[in-house]
């Protein structure tokens, strides 16, 4: 990582910071991962019972679209928006657990965000 006085502006760290996760962000994703692993060994699920819990039709959804994928009457493809290859299933609508499309976290995330 080259040092503070590098760069310009903040706004010119930012950017480089952007751009360093973008190209390592399967690197970052598998930290993340053993993070959270560790922590919930640590702190326990009670987040994600909780969440179940208040979100039924959204468990289902879910589960239903995995077992779909599982037998092979859904088939997993790439990023609908940017194309990357590595994706998720997001439930437009969870009344309709099939009826799913395939995004990266990314993008995932924007979806999510925007929708609020």
């Amino acid at each position: 990582m080259p040092n503070a006085n590098h760069f310009k502006t903040h706004e010119e760290y930012l950017q480089w910071y952007r751009d360093y996760r973008k190209k390592n962000n399967i690197k970052f994703r598998l930290y993340q991962r053993n993070y959270n692993r560790k922590w919930r060994k640590i702190n326990g699920f009670h987040n994600e019972i909780k969440w179940k819990k208040n979100n039924p039709e959204k468990v289902t959804a879910g589960r239903l679209a995995q077992y779909a994928e599982k037998i092979g009457k859904l088939k997993k493809r790439e990023c609908e928006l940017c194309g990357f290859e590595y994706t998720v299933k997001h439930h437009p609508d969870y009344t309709k657990p099939l009826k799913v499309i395939y995004l990266c976290h990314i993008c995932h995330k924007l979806i999510h965000t925007h929708q609020k």
